[in-house]
């Protein structure tokens, strides 16, 4: 019998793969446009802080939130905003010396530690401590930086009501690990459970779509 030879295990159909990429974009295309109708004064009011400043706007993030903070310090410099990117981690290795600020304010909670162990109030106060002791102006007492999580202690249905007391618009939230093709929120995920929680002890409805 004449030898075949095996598939290889990268083969695809070009066309599934082309209507995948279409679908993807698709869905990119729809949520960029989506946008525009979401433009209001809150936009506004980042435009009027960002010009009011007094020095450089300070951008931040880790993992693919810093990539992103990255390309937005970049563009803001490159657009006549002066702007830099602060990674958190080197930050507290000094480099939080280059930001003349003394309040950092972090939305972090403890429920989400097992995934996030950076989330507990043992990290927070221990990051503080570091960041005095890691820049000239905290060892020499000219200034103390100060680590605000407001949020660390609250339930998931804690933090949810009083952002309906502030008037937040939680449509604009995001929490889901595995979203569907079609951009919705798995409803499955740990993090989705955590929200569905949330919601629920607050007898608030979320207004985030789910697929589950």
């Amino acid at each position: 019998m004449p030898a075949t030879e095996a598939a290889s295990p990268h083969a695809f159909a070009s066309s599934a793969a082309l209507e995948l990429a279409r679908r993807v974009l698709a869905i990119e295309a729809d949520a960029v446009r989506a946008l525009i109708d979401r433009l209001d004064e809150r936009f506004l009011a980042a435009v009027s802080l960002i010009l009011g400043r007094r020095g450089r706007v300070v951008v931040s993030g880790i993992g693919k939130s810093g990539h992103v903070a990255r390309k937005v310090a970049s563009t803001l410099a490159s657009t006549g905003t002066p702007a830099y990117f602060v990674h958190p981690a080197e930050a507290s290795h000094g480099d939080l010396g280059m930001i003349q600020a003394e309040d950092i304010f972090i939305g972090v909670n403890f429920l989400d530690y097992s995934g996030y162990p950076d989330c507990r109030p043992e990290f927070i106060e221990a990051f503080e401590r570091v960041a005095n002791l890691a820049t000239q102006a905290g060892v020499e007492g000219r200034s103390r930086f100060r680590v605000h999580a407001p949020l660390i202690t609250l339930t998931k249905a804690q933090i949810v009501a009083r952002a309906y007391e502030l008037g937040v618009d939680l449509s604009l939230t995001w929490s889901c690990y595995e979203p569907e093709a079609d951009g919705r929120a798995c409803g499955l995920c740990d993090s989705c459970r955590l929200r569905k929680k949330g919601f629920a002890e607050a007898h608030l409805a979320d207004p985030v779509p789910t697929a589950r």
